[in-house]
């Protein structure tokens, strides 16, 4: 029995894993890529989207419209590691060819055990210590290059879902008046929480936009077509059939797992097999409305409770 059982949850952990790595790859194309950098950082404000494609460095596989290379790490003498989703980098013409560095991360748990804005601050410094050496020599701090780190954040509870917040260095005078406060402005953490509810209407406010948009590939209950299609008549977001495929084969895994899910919390009827149904499912970012369809809401709110003690 034991065994069994142990099958079936590496089962459920590659389909899990299977389902992450094709959410990891719609953030890896230019179109998707450009609707979130136009959105949050700043130096793109103002600017159009063929605009901030043109600035994404890493080559552009033609017929995709996808930056091809997998998830990069940092790894420290001492053995630590860093493990980036997407890592790249982008040179803005407009700002006499500035460089920046991006780092994007999909983030399904919200309440991982530690507090997610600390580990963004620690993927931000990693990123702009990570310079030295490879981007500027030793000691040549002045050409450092700004880095963001931008956390998608999937699956955030209703009290904070639909907002955005940025971490960024500011000065602040302790005593007197100094004449100028030296180069700060170098890195942006950005906590983007998706909303739990489906935006309404059309927009082409960026940042409205892009929270719709991710909403719409992410959350919404939807067929992949009814999704590609809200994404080019509601947002004017530019679909390839490589996306629109990505897309679907994501959704297939959503429903596998839920599928999978549901039927050995019925079939076994334990608790320990429907808590961790249930936690598949908010993984994926179902409402707790709709899990209630299957499961008590006794038992999905003592999960969820369970989930933000970490």
């Amino acid at each position: 029995m034991g065994e069994i059982n142990l099958a079936k949850a590496i089962q459920r952990s590659e389909g899990m894993e299977q389902y992450d790595g094709h959410a990891k790859n719609l953030l890896t194309y230019k179109e998707l890529m450009a609707v979130i950098l136009q959105a949050v950082v700043h130096e793109f404000f103002g600017m159009t989207i063929e605009e901030i494609k043109e600035s994404i460095d890493v080559d552009t596989e033609i017929s995709t419209g996808k930056v091809p290379g997998e998830s990069e790490e940092e790894v420290f003498p001492w053995g630590g590691i860093v493990r980036y989703d997407i890592k790249f980098t982008v040179h803005i013409q407009k700002y006499g060819n500035l460089k920046l560095y991006v780092n994007l991360e999909a983030q399904k748990n919200y309440y991982p055990g530690y507090d997610l804005v600390t580990r963004g601050i620690c993927y931000g410094t990693t990123l702009l210590s990570g310079q030295l050496e490879k981007e500027v020599n030793q000691g040549d701090y002045d050409n450092l290059k700004k880095v963001y780190s931008i956390w998608i954040c999937l699956n955030a509870p209703e009290k904070d879902a639909n907002t955005i917040t940025e971490y960024r260095i500011e000065p602040k005078t302790i005593y007197g008046k100094p004449s100028k406060y030296g180069r700060y402005d170098l890195m942006s953490v950005l906590m983007i929480r998706l909303p739990n509810h489906e935006p309404e209407g059309k927009t082409q406010d960026p940042v409205e936009k892009m929270l719709a948009a991710l909403y719409t590939i992410f959350k919404a209950e939807k067929t992949p077509e009814e999704k590609c299609k809200d994404l080019k008549n509601r947002y004017g977001i530019g679909i390839s059939t490589e996306f629109e495929n990505e897309v679907r084969t994501m959704c297939n895994f959503s429903e596998a797992i839920l599928e999978r899910g549901i039927e050995q919390g019925i079939e076994q009827g334990r608790t320990a097999e429907k808590e961790q149904a249930i936690v598949n499912m908010l993984d994926l970012g179902l409402s707790k409305e709709r899990i209630a369809e299957k499961y008590p809401i006794e038992l999905i709110e003592k999960v969820m409770q369970e989930i933000r003690k970490g």
